[in-house]
């Protein structure tokens, strides 16, 4: 019996043999509890657990009770499955990296691009993953003798992989069996392999643990396992650690114990972190000089205030609709991104809310209503929905460095930002004006979209034919 199994089954049981109304209370909340760490990876049952309430004793059953009780049952019935977020997996793609270009035919066919500060890799729909671009710290895992590519070169001596993600000068893949390799800089322990060295070949992250993604920012990393819990690594004032030191490999995010989660986002050589729990919570930490955290301010904890980070991970309490704060629980979010230094999320009605720094309009609305830092840069401390896009159905969302692209529900692109060379003009269909903003762009609606990836400074699609 596993261990969720165990805990579940001593609340149905703790239930009925309730004596008393306080003792009663305590078990109503702590199945609401429950319902918060594990969301749609709970194991409560409405059915089960109408059974094990009609034991209860009807004399300590009150009105008190049955509140509490119809809490639990709306819960459970507000609980949906996380998005997938992960676009179909096409046979024959052709591959589009802005300012370059790729056609694979029935040479390499790709599913998914990630980039770094200055390199690419490519994953191949047969788990092969190709690299290219700067080789500086190792990160094309090419081996010592290469600097640069500018070719797309196979990395070898790798098993078959599901999942990778590329730092600012390193990567992290998860094979098919789980297991995490690492590669590139290594300061700060950012690889996971015991050290601070570089490394330029992939190398297997020692843990008994399994994973199913992994995101890496400049310099640290966080992965959500196969049960659904959070691991980080690197330097200690991004990991969500409780001290402030670096950690060499993989160590449970401790203020999560018994949490579970859905996904993670670390935004292009970014030095902050965005999580979302089973249950849709949204928790931030790491860097916020530009309040991309979402948590109302730009400010660090008070012993850690200069450098503008938050260690420990903070909710997200609430955001913005037009001028008005409301609270986030509102919404369903299904879906988060960061970029370098703003933060986006997607809620269960298409709405897309952001946050963060906002120097090239990259949240979407004008820099007027902005804040300004004082490295003089402009931005907004709290989750505010993106106005111009309520006209559209919007099912996926992408942050980069100064850029933001979503993808509507008819399948077309819309980006805004910094976009300057990030396109090619045969793709754009529509060019819209939001009030007080820069372009925005809309391309011509995709057949087969299969990926979509936003790095620091530029923008890469595969399209299935």
């Amino acid at each position: 019996m596993s261990k969720m199994e165990l805990e579940i089954n001593f609340l149905y049981q703790k239930l009925s043999e309730d004596s008393t109304e306080d003792d009663l209370y305590q078990t109503m909340y702590k199945f609401l509890n429950y319902l918060d760490n594990k969301g749609y990876y709970s194991l409560l049952s409405k059915q089960k657990l109408m059974e094990y309430a009609n034991k209860v004793d009807k004399t300590i059953w009150t009105k008190k009770i049955a509140m509490v009780f119809g809490t639990i049952l709306k819960s459970i019935k507000n609980i949906y499955q996380p998005n997938t977020l992960y676009f179909n997996n096409y046979s024959d793609t052709e591959t589009n990296v802005y300012g370059m270009e790729f056609v694979n035919h029935d040479i390499i066919n790709f599913k998914k691009i990630v980039t770094g500060g200055t390199h690419i890799l490519m994953l191949s729909s047969e788990g092969s993953l190709y690299s290219m671009g700067s080789s500086s710290f190792g990160q094309l895992g090419q081996g010592s003798e290469l600097s640069k590519s500018t070719n797309l070169l196979r990395i070898e001596n790798l098993p078959k992989i599901k999942y990778s993600a590329a730092g600012f000068a390193y990567n992290c893949v998860i094979s098919e069996e789980g297991y995490i390799y690492s590669w590139g800089a290594g300061e700060n322990g950012r690889l996971g392999l015991g050290d601070t060295e570089n490394i330029n070949i992939p190398v297997k992250v020692t843990s008994d643990v399994k994973f199913k993604s992994v995101a890496c920012g400049s310099t640290f990393t966080v992965a959500l396992s196969t049960d659904h819990e959070l691991y980080s690594w690197g330097s200690g004032s991004a990991t969500g650690h409780v001290e402030n030191k670096d950690y060499l490999s993989p160590k449970k995010i401790k203020n999560f114990e018994g949490r579970l989660f859905q996904k993670v986002s670390i935004g292009p050589g970014s030095y902050h972190t965005l999580a979302l729990s089973a249950s849709g919570k949204l928790f931030t930490w790491g860097h916020n000089r530009c309040g991309q955290l979402g948590i109302g301010n730009n400010i660090g904890e008070i012993e850690n205030k200069e450098e503008f980070y938050i260690r420990i991970p903070r909710i997200v309490n609430k955001c913005m609709v037009g001028n008005k704060l409301v609270d986030i629980s509102n919404f369903k979010i299904i879906d988060i991104t960061t970029g370098w230094g703003h933060s986006m999320f997607l809620t269960s009605t298409g709405i897309v809310f952001t946050v963060g720094r906002n120097c090239k309009e990259q949240l979407g609305y004008s820099k007027d209503i902005c804040m300004i830092n004082g490295r003089n840069i402009t931005y907004f401390p709290y989750f505010k929905m993106v106005e111009f896009l309520e006209k559209y159905t919007i099912t996926k969302i992408f942050a980069g460095g100064v850029h933001s692209v979503v993808l509507t529900q008819d399948n077309r692109l819309i980006l805004w930002g910094d976009t300057d060379n990030l396109f090619d003009n045969d793709i754009i269909e529509e060019i819209i004006y939001p009030y007080n903003m820069e372009p925005v762009y809309i391309t011509k609606q995709y057949n087969n979209l299969s990926d979509v990836h936003l790095g620091n400074r530029c923008m890469c699609i595969i399209n299935g034919n």
